[in-house]
């Protein structure tokens, strides 16, 4: 479990730096079709909302991996699971929300 544990982690913190890279203004990382139609005085807002929404998904991530790394009962795994899994669908939520209201659409 350790392992899952560390794997995690690191896919947490990948996933939160290119989030805080999207907030900053890297929409080259966004696909190109979900910032096609974003309008120009939406650009700032749309990566910081798209960014942070992201953003929620990794630490999600990141707190499972600490999680299972520090405390290696199979009890609390569930509970776990469930953050990292709540986390993650949250931050799908939101980003879908968010792509939607910006671009019009999700896909192209």
């Amino acid at each position: 479990m350790i392992a899952t544990g560390i794997v995690v982690l690191v896919v947490g913190v990948a996933i939160s730096v290119l989030s805080l890279l999207i907030c900053i203004g890297k929409t080259n990382l966004i696909h190109s079709y979900h910032r096609e139609n974003v309008k120009e005085e939406d650009k700032k807002k749309y990566a910081i909302s798209l960014g942070l929404s992201l953003l929620i998904g990794g630490i999600g991530l990141i707190t499972y991996g600490i999680l299972v790394i520090i405390f290696k009962d199979t009890i609390n795994q569930v509970v776990y699971l469930a953050v990292m899994l709540g986390s993650i669908f949250i931050s799908i939520i939101l980003a879908l929300m968010f792509i939607k209201k910006y671009n019009g659409k999700i896909m192209g």
